[in-house]
């Protein structure tokens, strides 16, 4: 009852039938309760998360960022990761109005921003 009442404010809505289905399917501790790491392996089965389908990429990506300083050659795929695909004349560009210090690293975030107020599908957006 308790997870049910919280699960909403996760951004996660389940009819009834879905949840009772899912918390029957899910193992219970020794008071009866149920195991949240197998309640939500058990949701991710019974529902698609696009949302998380992303997370290994961002992962990947931050995991990049070292110091707010990406290298210079991992900037595209870095931005892949993040789900931002831009073609190669807007990549090129940003990386022109961007700059690289001694050491071929980037500050991601003026690297963002750069791109943000450069390129035509964000600067549309602003």
């Amino acid at each position: 009852e308790e997870l049910q009442s919280i699960l909403p404010s996760t951004g996660i809505n389940l009819l009834d039938e879905e949840f009772q289905k899912i918390v029957t399917d899910t193992s219970r501790n020794e008071n009866g309760m149920v195991e949240l790491d197998d309640f939500i392996s058990a949701l991710s089965k019974e529902r698609s998360f696009p949302e998380c389908n992303a997370l290994p990429g961002v992962i990947k990506a931050i995991d990049k960022i070292k110091d707010k300083n990406v290298d210079y050659e991992d900037l595209n795929t870095c931005l892949q990761n993040f789900c931002i695909y831009l073609s190669k004349p807007e990549f090129k560009k940003i990386t022109e109005l961007t700059e690289a210090g001694e050491t071929k690293k980037v500050n991601f975030k003026e690297f963002i921003d750069t791109m943000m107020s450069n390129t035509e599908c964000f600067s549309e957006k602003l």
